[in-house]
């Protein structure tokens, strides 16, 4: 009964902490960013979260191609691939004349921020299922 018990705590400490790093970065985009008072404080806010994003990012696709077996690992690679192309072409329609240092470029880079904050849940929910992707099992 105690092994059941820890086994249950261990479980439900990480999922608590499979959605911590996305939801983090998503509370803080909403405490600070969403609240600044310049375009230049925003690009700055939303380029240093996406900095992190994309660490996380990295860390959770490099988990799941880990524990993939061949097939999966090269579907999961055209997959990334495919939306790194889509997540350009997205952001690049809502924000055409991106330059630095202008609200465009602020709206390019919350978008590019959006979409990997998504990717982020949807890995880590993957992750944290092996495979299941949210499964109750």
């Amino acid at each position: 009964m105690r092994k059941y018990v820890v086994l249950v705590i261990l479980l439900f400490s990480f999922s608590v902490t499979a959605k911590d790093d996305s939801q983090q970065l998503k509370k803080e985009w909403d405490d600070t960013c969403r609240n600044a008072t310049s375009y230049k404080h925003g690009n700055y806010c939303l380029l240093k979260l996406e900095e992190r994003a994309v660490v996380i990012l990295d860390k959770e696709y490099q988990t799941l191609l880990e524990y993939l077996n061949k097939p999966d690992k090269d579907r999961l690679v055209d997959a990334q691939n495919k939306w790194i192309k889509y997540v350009a072409a997205d952001c690049l329609f809502y924000s055409p004349t991106s330059k630095e240092g202008d609200y465009s470029h602020t709206y390019n880079v919350g978008c590019r921020l959006t979409h990997k904050l998504q990717r982020l849940e949807k890995l880590q929910n993957y992750n944290f299922g092996k495979g299941c992707n949210g499964c109750s099992w």
